[in-house]
């Protein structure tokens, strides 16, 4: 299975219907159509951006070490009971915030402009 993207600048409901009648036509499925009121200089510019977007490995690594050791502390602490009940909790909540770090390390960021 393929597929088949279709530009018709000026388009309206009846250019797509025609446009999927004559793919039903042609014995072509067509699972989705719609109008997109993007216009083909909109939609290269937005693939430009997607082809420069990068991801932070430094950042998402520093996450991860701080999600691992601060979930290790948090889980020592939890079974050590008692007074150390608090410092899982402090821990646990450092635990998140390297969690949110992971994640946005991970998450694809256009880059900044030279």
């Amino acid at each position: 299975m393929g597929s088949l993207w279709i530009t018709i600048t000026e388009a309206d409901d009846a250019a797509r219907r025609r446009a999927v009648d004559a793919l039903h036509d042609a014995q072509i499925t067509v699972y989705r159509s719609w109008i997109d009121d993007r216009t083909p200089a909109d939609i290269r510019t937005q693939q430009a951006e997607a082809r420069n977007a990068h991801r932070d490995p430094a950042g998402a690594a520093l996450g991860a070490g701080v999600t691992a050791l601060f979930g290790g502390l948090t889980a020592w602490a939890f079974l050590l009971g008692g007074w150390w009940t608090a410092a899982g909790i402090a821990c646990a909540l450092i635990t998140v915030v390297g969690i949110v770090g992971l994640v946005e390390g991970l998450h694809r960021k256009p880059r900044p402009p030279r």
